[in-house]
Formats: structure tokens, sequence, C-alpha cells
């Protein structure tokens, strides 16, 4: 099958939160081409799916068939980070950073950025007011509704935006600024129903983002009187996250996800088994700034309402801030020698 193919393939599952299938899609992607700059997600894929020595085997084979140095760096990187050794994991993108071209060096400045996200560290300021802004939200910070508004970055590709319009619900819902967030939904979508319409036809993150959002929506629509959409809300999300479990196997991430639409419907049980699940892989080793901005864990999570108190949310919380602790002053260090260097747009 054509490369090409595949990786749309890939990207079209993934938006129905097929992730088998992403999977089968880019490991025969990766069997065409498997020194190829498309193949790299491959052991990433692996890794998230809980196969680390399958991943690393990925990794390896690139770093020694690729005849890119950079590459061969990021590979490294990747190996390091699945270790949990994310100083180590920065150190190798920054070396391979001043033989980067510009466009992907922007890429890797961006990674890099969230890998010092990860362990709460925030970046510099940046120039372009609304891409400081969506950095300054993505970091964990939420601007007041006129700074946001001033920055215009409300528009219908604001939902279609996966990272930045869930971290912005999540950290809505969190401080309370239920009819704020409301107000932006219903900007765009006439209920919950024509919410997952539009997200299954989006490109980037597809339904994934319905169970990402939901869990902040609902806590929204409820505190407003809502109550019918939020039940309604909470059936489209269960729905799709059964979906993907349906499929096969799932990102360790994913458990993240459904444990928080499972504890906004008040089901305990299953609510705990996914953060057991989460725990139980990692998940932590795989972007957790994503899904707990600015250093924030499970104990501050609205969504994790239903389960505070709970020896679950403890274990999840002693995983996620102990690694943090412990890579925060390394990671700070590496970066503390570069930010004037990436100010300056000198990378040698």
């Amino acid at each position: 099958m054509n490369p090409s193919i595949l990786n749309v393939l890939a990207q079209t599952r993934g938006a129905a939160l097929d992730y088998e299938g992403v999977w089968e899609a880019r490991y025969q992607r990766w069997l065409l081409e498997p020194l190829d700059a498309e193949t790299t997600e491959i052991a990433s894929d692996a890794a998230t799916f809980d196969m680390e020595s399958l991943a690393d085997q990925f990794d390896r084979d690139y770093v020694e068939g690729h005849l890119d140095p950079n590459e061969r760096l990021r590979a490294q990187s990747r190996m390091a980070e699945r270790q949990g050794d994310l100083s180590e994991a920065v150190r190798l993108r920054f070396e391979a950073l001043p033989k980067e071209p510009g466009s992907l060096r922007s890429y890797n400045l961006t990674r890099l950025g969230m890998m010092r996200n990860a362990v709460g560290l925030k970046d510099p300021a940046i120039p372009s007011p609304g891409r400081a802004m969506a950095h300054t939200i993505l970091a964990g910070e939420l601007p007041s509704a006129e700074e946001m508004d001033r920055a215009g970055i409300w528009d219908i590709d604001f939902f279609m935006t996966w990272r930045l319009s869930r971290t912005t619900a999540k950290l809505m819902a969190d401080e309370g600024r239920y009819e704020e967030l409301l107000s932006i939904f219903d900007k765009f979508f006439n209920g919950p129903d024509d919410f997952r319409g539009k997200l299954a036809t989006s490109y980037h993150g597809g339904l994934r983002k319905l169970v990402s959002i939901a869990p902040y929506l609902v806590i929204a629509l409820r505190e407003e009187g809502r109550a019918e959409e939020a039940d309604r809300m909470i059936e489209l999300a269960i729905a799709e996250a059964r979906a993907s479990e349906r499929h096969g196997r799932i990102p360790e991430f994913a458990h993240v996800e459904a444990a928080r639409i499972h504890a906004v419907a008040r089901d305990r049980a299953r609510a705990v088994r996914h953060l057991e699940q989460a725990i139980e892989g990692d998940w932590h080793l795989s972007f957790p700034q994503d899904l707990f901005p600015g250093g924030r864990d499970a104990s501050s999570d609205s969504a994790l309402t239903l389960l505070r108190g709970h020896p679950v949310i403890a274990r999840f919380d002693r995983q996620l801030n102990g690694w943090r602790d412990r890579e925060r002053p390394q990671v700070k260090a590496i970066f503390d020698v570069w930010d004037e260097r990436i100010a300056n747009d000198v990378y040698h």
C-alpha cells in the first residue's frame, strides 16, 4: 500500500478513537520505509501501548541505520524520555538543534517547550500575542476573559485545536469559570449532539476531543442548571470511550481521560480502574503536561472530585509528582543555558 495512504489511514483511525487501527496503519508504514522520518511515530505508539521493549527496538534500529546524526539524536532522546530520564532527553534534543533546518528547529523548540512544561516549568515570553496566549494557557495559566478576547483566540478553530481547547476547558472548570466556558461552547454548538457531530468531522483529534473536553463541560452544565445537556454529554462521551476500548488496545493516557468521564458520571469503580491502569502503564512518561498542565495533579482535578480521598489518587499523584520533582532541577539547568541563545536565535 502507498505510504501516504497509510498516513491518512492512521490519522482517520485516530480521529475515530480506533487506537489499534492507528497502530496497525503505522506498523504497515514502518514495514515499507523503516528509516523514513514519517515512521518515527511507531516507537511512541508502541510505548503508549505498553510495549516498551519493542519501542526501544524501533529506536535502536533507527539509531543504528539512519545516516542523519540529528535523527539518531532524536531517537536517543525518545528512548531517554520513555525511561523517565527527561533531562537526558532534553539534552539530546538540544544537541541536535544547531544543525537543524529552520522548519524542523521550530518543531523541536515546540517539543522542548512541552518537555519543560511537563515538569511544571514555564516558557519565556513569546512575542506574538495570540501565540503567547496559547502558550500561557498550555502551560497551565488561564488569563482573564478580557485578555483572551484581546488576543483574538475565540473562533471555531479554538474547539478544533485539541490541546488548547481541552486545556482551557479544564482550567475554566477547575477555577469555577463555568458561565464563561459555556458562553464559548454555546457560541459554536447547538448542544451536545451538535458538538459531537462537528468534532467527528474535524481533522485534529476528532472524537478524542469529545472524551477529553466533555468532563469539564459536564461540570459547567450542571453548575449552570443544564442537567439534561450534562447527561447527554456524558452519554455521548462514554459511548466513544467504550468504543475505543472495543477496538482493542488503548494508550495509557486514554485511561486518564476515561477515568475523568466515568468520575463525572459518578461511576467510581470504573474511574478507579482506569486510573489504576494508567499508573501501571507509567502514563506519566508520555506528555503529562497535556493532561495536567502547569504542575497540576489528580487531587486538584475538578473532573476527579468523586475520587478525592481514595487511595488511587494518592498513588497517582505520588507517581507523577515524584518524577517531576526528580527531573525538574536538571531540566531547568539545561534550559537556563539555552534560553538566551534561543531568544537571540543563536544555536551554537
